[in-house]
């Protein structure tokens, strides 16, 4: 249940960035008046406000929960490993049982670190998305606040693993690593 919680949060998280960018990326629209211009400053402001607010949302939610990821990490390499062991050792009457624990373990870890890798993809996205907008039509004001924008999204937005380092796909390629030298200590 706390897994589906924390891939909500995540999944929410992705889905606002993807959204802003799909708003940024269509603001400014051909053959715009002059009179509009004060209108498009007001809805990129609004849109300023939306992408600080997933920032706080995404250091807030990295905040509450990094160390519970570094747990999650660690102990799913350790079951990942015990798992991987008994399916080597285990007669076939529990075959089936741990296959699909196994299974469920892998998919969990996977599904995690390919939210957290898309929330910094789409992070970084949202930089380009505005760029693509028709910015060059707008006047000196916007210009400016879209300058902003895209300087701020260099840094991308990431859920971290304790104090170690961003959880990615890479991530949980490094927890089948540590479960696979987990497995080859514990067969021997």
């Amino acid at each position: 249940m706390t897994q589906g919680v924390y891939i909500t949060l995540l999944v929410y998280t992705s889905a606002q960035l993807h959204i802003l960018q799909i708003r940024l990326r269509n603001y400014v629209e051909e053959g715009f008046s002059e009179s509009d211009m004060q209108e498009k400053i007001a809805i990129l402001k609004g849109y300023i406000k939306e992408h600080q607010y997933i920032i706080n949302f995404t250091k807030f939610v990295n905040r509450s929960t990094k160390y519970i990821l570094l747990i999650e990490y660690i102990l799913s390499s350790m079951d990942i490993a015990s798992v991987s062991v008994n399916l080597i050792k285990i007669e076939s009457s529990e075959l089936l049982w741990l296959t699909c624990f196994l299974a469920l373990l892998v998919l969990q870890i996977s599904l995690i670190a390919w939210i957290c890798n898309e929330i910094k993809v789409q992070s970084e996205a949202i930089g380009t998305a505005l760029y693509q907008s028709r910015w060059y039509l707008l006047n000196k004001e916007a210009l400016v606040l879209t300058q902003v924008v895209i300087a701020k999204t260099q840094e991308p937005l990431v859920l971290t693993i304790g104090p170690f380092a961003a959880m990615t796909n890479r991530s949980a390629l490094m927890v089948f690593k540590a479960a696979y030298s987990y497995v080859s200590i514990m067969t021997k």
